[in-house]
């Protein structure tokens, strides 16, 4: 795809965006559930975090916790897989965080293509953005599935494709609303013909969807007939004027709902200013999330936010270098208009004075009668 045609579409998606997020939001005709006994998410994945250090299973100890605080079993997603509670009963988080956030960020860095004072730029936004979702929200499993994807498109290269891949699965075997961008990802290997990069997406994607299998059957062992079961998803799709809330699920929270919104697209657009599969992967991925918060989101889905970090927020670092770039095109964009009509003129007068002038036909010269022989004057 070249890049005018690219920068087309994505200026469509963020301008589609930018009028939802002035659109009145409609309001699902249900009331979300409310806890038993209330704790926040990540109160609730510590107790069960600890359970699990004190030796219990993970699947009963979720259900009993969530049983108990009158979170919902049903469907198999309000359960979340067994992989963060392992790794937070094994190592501790503050500090695995940290590391990763740390290689997320020199992987941007270092990224090729780059000009010289953008990689420091990008590397700030990332830890930028990072670090905001790490405050408070170390146990929240979508920030983590974030943090990784940010990663696995950062180290991507194309003759070494395999730690991308399988850091992509470390996403999805964490939070399952990482699985588009393995999708993503795959379908980028397919249309560059790239067909063993596309066999190791496609065996990640098959690994992954037996690992969920089993986390289900884990959890249907366990779980009950009268378990709680979450919100119909279908009548939450049925009002899809919900582009409004994007800032209500992000930092922007504190503004007015439009202007929250708002601004949560730029950091959207902001990738635009890559024009490589990393900018357009990474910009893809976040309109995908942001259209499932858009269309699918509740008020109390305030986690599925954290899928976007930290790219979200470095996409408002990569602002400088799209007005850069945006400023650079429409001055060639008038220098060639400009050297185009010099051209025209030059081409019109060239013609005129390389035509061979008009030639007037040779005129008859006139005819003298020949003098005749012997005459004399007289």
């Amino acid at each position: 795809m070249s890049g005018r045609l690219w920068h087309g579409i994505g200026l469509l998606i963020v301008a589609c965006f930018f009028v939802g997020a002035f659109l009145p939001p409609e309001t699902p005709p249900f009331v979300p559930f409310q806890p038993r006994h209330p704790v926040t998410d990540v109160t609730l994945y510590q107790h069960i975090t600890e359970r699990v250090e004190r030796g219990e299973g993970y699947y009963k100890a979720a259900v009993v916790e969530q049983r108990y605080h009158g979170y919902p079993l049903r469907p198999v997603p309000t359960v979340r897989q067994p992989t963060l509670a392992y790794v937070d009963a094994a190592l501790p988080l503050p500090l695995v965080a940290p590391v990763l956030l740390a290689i997320c960020a020199a992987a941007w860095g270092l990224l090729p293509g780059l000009k010289f004072w953008e990689r420091p730029l990008l590397a700030l936004a990332v830890i930028v953005g990072g670090w905001h979702a790490f405050i408070g929200s170390l146990r929240i499993h979508d920030y983590w599935a974030g943090l990784l994807v940010a990663i696995s498109i950062a180290i991507y290269r194309e003759h070494r494709w395999w730690p991308s891949v399988l850091v992509a699965l470390a996403a999805c075997a964490i939070r399952e609303l990482a699985l588009p961008f393995l999708l993503l990802c795959a379908t980028f290997a397919l249309v560059g013909r790239r067909w063993h990069e596309l066999a190791g997406w496609i065996v990640a994607l098959a690994a992954f969807l037996g690992w969920y299998s089993l986390h289900a059957w884990n959890l249907a062992q366990v779980a009950e007939p009268n378990d709680r079961y979450m919100a119909d998803w279908a009548k939450v799709i049925a009002y899809p004027n919900k582009a409004a809330w994007l800032g209500q699920l992000t930092v922007f929270h504190g503004l007015p709902r439009p202007a929250g919104a708002a601004l949560a697209v730029l950091g959207l657009a902001g990738w635009l200013a890559l024009d490589d599969r990393a900018g357009r992967i990474a910009f893809l991925y976040l309109a995908g999330i942001m259209l499932m918060i858009a269309l699918a989101a509740m008020p109390s889905n305030t986690h599925w936010s954290f899928l976007l970090f930290p790219l979200w927020i470095a996409g408002f670092g990569l602002w400088p270098s799209l007005v850069v770039k945006a400023v650079r095109a429409l001055r060639d964009s008038k220098h060639v208009n400009k050297i185009g009509k010099s051209s025209s003129a030059i081409s019109v007068k060239f013609e005129k004075f390389s035509a061979p002038p008009a030639t007037a036909a040779p005129s008859r010269p006139a005819s003298r009668r020949p003098r005749r022989r012997g005459s004399t004057a007289g």
